[in-house]
């Protein structure tokens, strides 16, 4: 996944690992897993 989003701005690069992690076959990617925790805790909170 890091792969898909390397050429992405810092501004873009969070747009692109949204768009990558919702493909099921990264679901178990590290950038997708602590993605979905950080979500998580952000819901929790609210």
């Amino acid at each position: 996944m890091a792969e898909s989003c390397a050429g992405s701005s810092l501004l873009t690069r969070g747009f692109c690992e949204h768009r990558e992690c919702a493909k099921p076959e990264l679901a178990g990617d590290p950038v997708c897993v602590r993605l979905k925790e950080t979500e998580e805790a952000r819901r929790l909170r609210q």
